[in-house]
């Protein structure tokens, strides 16, 4: 996929592996509207998730990515610190065989195999659906793309908190409304509502750029920021399995 950014053509990088709530067919969106390189110092991204947005950034300063789940950090923090001896190593057939292989062990190679022959990243359980296929990923060129990127597992308020200041950019995609009773995969130990999101941007110094489900209650939330509305599709309805049409809210100050 190629989009265009203020006149400059951008090459879009899929994400090193899907996330239930993934901004795979967001990005294209998402990515026109962030700042320039030389409009910022800082870029976070608190809820990091697979990275289909982070992974598509412009080579800012300093950026910082953050998760909650440890399986997505230790991820994220693998590939910056060996994304080539994943990419040499990593076990690319796709069967019942590979995969109870390293099942239980929490090293980054081995979650992401699992994420990576697994229904949809849940890492928990293969895709029958898959097997005999490969694992065709290039993760070695995920390595570069994590230069002068601080990677985290800590919560998002600490993170906004931490990071704030009037040259720091904010992308958020929190859970969903509603997220937690369709199992969605985030590892927390207290759900996040959208009240407590708006708590903790509502008199930052920086900008922010906010990811969330079309709801009234959204709506009243965030009436006094910008509004975007966006149709997308999830790859997975919860009740049939099948893709679906969406609309999204784009919320920035």
């Amino acid at each position: 996929m190629v989009i265009k950014k203020k006149n400059i053509i951008y090459k879009m990088v899929n994400a090193p592996f899907a996330r239930q709530g993934g901004k795979n067919y967001l990005k294209k969106i998402i990515v026109p509207m962030l700042p320039d390189e030389n409009e910022i110092d800082t870029y976070v991204e608190p809820f990091v998730g697979g990275g289909s947005i982070f992974y598509n950034t412009p080579d800012y300063k300093k950026k910082v990515i953050s998760d909650v789940d440890s399986e997505v950090y230790t991820i994220h923090k693998g590939l910056k610190d060996k994304s080539d001896y994943i990419n040499n190593n990593i076990e690319r057939n796709v069967n019942q065989t590979n995969f109870d292989k390293v099942k239980d062990k929490k090293d980054a190679m081995s979650i992401l195999q699992k994420c990576k022959m697994s229904f949809f990243g849940n890492c928990k359980n293969l895709n029958k659906a898959r097997t005999g296929d490969k694992i065709e990923t290039d993760f070695s060129k995920y390595g570069p793309l994590l230069k002068n990127t601080t990677v985290l597992n800590k919560d998002f308020r600490s993170i906004i908190k931490k990071y704030d200041s009037p040259k720091t950019f904010f992308y958020l995609d929190p859970p969903y409304e509603k997220s937690e009773e369709q199992g969605v995969y985030r590892k927390i130990k207290e759900f996040i509502t959208p009240e407590d999101v708006l708590e903790s941007l509502k008199n930052i110094k920086g900008k922010f750029l906010l990811s969330y489900n079309d709801s009234s209650n959204i709506r009243n939330l965030f009436s006094n920021y910008k509004i975007k509305k966006v149709s997308t599709r999830y790859a997975m309805n919860p009740e049939n399995g099948k893709a679906r049409q969406v609309s999204e809210l784009l919320i920035s100050n």
